[in-house]
């Protein structure tokens, strides 16, 4: 939950996410701008479009909403550039590190 990042964890977890997303499509911009035309795919989340809800997932779900806003503001900007930006919001699945039980869904 939110009262409970502390503000190192929320930094970082911005850092790694959204500012990596900032500083890698900075430079490649400044190589499309140039020659006129790229393309650029950001990767998201669905948690990036929606509350997560069950899970507590509160930084991520922040980070990956502002990827959803940073590519739509950047896909706008550089349409007229010829450069497209797109961002994938992919769902989740079971993994390790997201192992928890179908009854998290039943409320």
């Amino acid at each position: 939950m939110l009262h409970e990042y502390t503000s190192s964890d929320w930094q970082r977890l911005l850092r790694i996410n959204v500012d990596g997303v900032f500083m890698c499509s900075r430079e490649a911009l400044k190589l499309m701008h140039a020659q006129k035309r790229g393309r650029i795919i950001n990767i998201a989340s669905i948690w990036g479009l929606t509350a997560g809800g069950i899970i507590n997932i509160t930084g991520y779900a922040a980070s990956k909403g502002a990827i959803v806003n940073l590519t739509r503001e950047m896909a706008v900007q550089y349409a007229p550039y010829n450069i497209q930006i797109n961002a994938v919001c992919p769902g989740f699945h079971r993994t390790p590190l997201a192992n928890f039980s179908d009854t998290s869904f039943t409320g």
